[in-house]
């Protein structure tokens, strides 16, 4: 089974770079790494997860990530 890796970017700018198999990457788990529900931001070469909520929340804005 392929293996996938993904890099959380806090707005504090640290960050965690994971290695997980792709079979186990669930919709749970992507909860869990944002933190809420999960909006996908498809860019040309990855695809970045984001909390939906989070302008509703007044998160902080995550400038290294975006």
């Amino acid at each position: 089974m392929k293996d996938t890796h993904y890099v959380i970017i806090r707005a504090d700018g640290s960050e965690d770079i994971k290695q997980v198999k792709v079979k186990d990457l669930t919709l749970e788990l992507m909860q869990s790494l944002v933190g809420g529900h999960v909006e996908a931001c498809t860019l040309p070469d990855w695809v970045m997860l984001v909390d939906e909520d989070g302008l509703h929340k007044r998160l902080p804005l995550n400038v290294r990530a975006t």
